[in-house]
């Protein structure tokens, strides 16, 4: 099990990018700007029982974790496709929890590190 919700070689391979090591925060201010919204996409697709329009916000939210190495993210991404793809809404619906639970684990991670960074 990953013992945190990013890839470190990610983080670092991102940050090698430009001269102040500063491109994963950047990449990942833009995923957070944009996940939050995706999630809200995803609920109410559960709520409509609309198999389709998971699928495409799992896909889309995969894309991007992928981007910024949040494996635990990526992962249920990439289960919640499945059981979507499969027609299985159910199961759809109770991997949109998983996947909620690791946005949550993203969106607090990224508090601590600006926190961290800012020296508060």
């Amino acid at each position: 099990m990953v013992s945190e919700p990013f890839n470190p070689a990610v983080v670092a391979a991102l940050n090698e990018l430009t001269d102040d090591g500063s491109f994963f925060d950047e990449m990942l201010a833009l995923f957070l700007e944009d996940l939050g919204p995706s999630l809200a996409t995803m609920a109410a697709a559960c709520e409509r029982r609309d198999a389709p329009a998971l699928l495409r916000s799992a896909h889309r939210v995969k894309s991007s974790a992928a981007n910024v190495g949040a494996v635990r993210l990526l992962a249920a991404c990439v289960a919640l496709e499945a059981a979507a793809r499969e027609g299985r809404i159910a199961a759809a619906v109770t991997e949109f929890a998983t996947l909620r639970r690791a946005a949550d684990e993203v969106s607090a991670w990224a508090r601590r590190r600006s926190l961290a960074a800012t020296g508060t």
